[in-house]
């Protein structure tokens, strides 16, 4: 079978490409001309939740040293289950989530 070369060439294909591209461009300077207006305020209502949520857990240093944790294989086994320590990338791993998806905070510093 033989390869049919196209008229319009690679160029071609991206001048084309370019001119569907182009309308968009004048659509932005139609709507930055409309006028801008201004809404009235929101005002929301509500009370704060008591207490902490779900999620966070504190550990201090007295509950580590009356459950006798040394190391993270510790706190995992003994304290919080689903935590450990994931050696290949010097991570938490809190069930399943680790690297740059857990956030810790020592005395409220990330």
């Amino acid at each position: 079978m033989a390869k049919r070369k196209s008229r319009y060439g690679r160029d071609g294909w991206l001048t084309a490409g370019l001119l569907v591209l182009m309308p968009g461009a004048g659509a932005a300077q139609q709507a930055a001309a409309l006028p801008i207006s201004e809404m009235a305020p929101i005002e929301v209502e509500g009370e704060r939740v008591a207490g902490k949520p779900a999620w966070v857990s504190p550990s201090t240093r007295q509950s580590l040293d009356d459950m006798q944790v040394r190391d993270w294989g510790d706190f995992g086994h003994r304290l919080e289950p689903g935590v450990g320590y994931n050696r290949q990338n010097r991570s938490l791993n809190i069930r399943g989530l680790d690297a740059d998806r857990v956030l810790i905070r020592v005395d409220g510093i990330r």
